[in-house]
């Protein structure tokens, strides 16, 4: 212990190894049972917590200011929210994972409807780009045929301003 000021105590680390080790193997088993373990496993950790808490206020002078600012439930609370929002992460992600390699028909019948999708998509979308070049064409003629009226508007007003002011 070299002034860390954050201190992880190796009864921690192992029992949140055994938590992770312990989920992975159950796995497997009903949500319900899943959540009756971790609770069990949160009181355990809750439980040393409390244990620790007591003891080290004289084993570690450097943190008896913050164990003793704080009561031991609340720290216990805190490493029991902590771990809790851990699991649920983790079980999230475990969730998000793929199953088992899907049959090979299921595999050939996903790839089917994603390459009819990929080919519907892109008929919509020529049909759209033809649609939009044959307006932009369109826009374009107006606005030759603006530029075009603009100048004859102006070659006319300045022979009418040469005739009347007789340049």
């Amino acid at each position: 212990m070299t002034g860390e000021l954050y201190y992880t105590p190796r009864w921690l680390q192992t029992a949140a190894v055994n938590v992770l080790n312990n989920y992975h193997r159950e796995a497997n088993c009903s949500q319900l049972g899943w959540q009756i373990d971790l609770l069990s496993y949160k009181t355990q950790l809750i439980y040393k917590l409390k244990i620790c808490a007591t003891q080290s206020v004289s084993a570690k002078p450097e943190y008896q200011a913050f164990i003793q600012a704080q009561p031991t439930d609340d720290i216990a609370r805190s490493f029991a929210v902590a771990i809790s929002a851990t699991a649920k992460q983790l079980d999230a992600l475990i969730g998000a994972l793929p199953e088992e390699e899907a049959s090979a028909d299921i595999q050939r019948a996903t790839v089917h409807k994603l390459l009819e999708a990929y080919r519907s998509e892109g008929a919509k979308l020529a049909r759209i780009t033809t649609k939009l070049e044959s307006r932009l064409a369109e826009v374009r003629r107006c606005l030759t045929a603006i530029a075009q009226t603009q100048l004859t508007t102006q070659s006319l007003e300045s022979e009418v301003y040469r005739e009347f002011y007789g340049n």
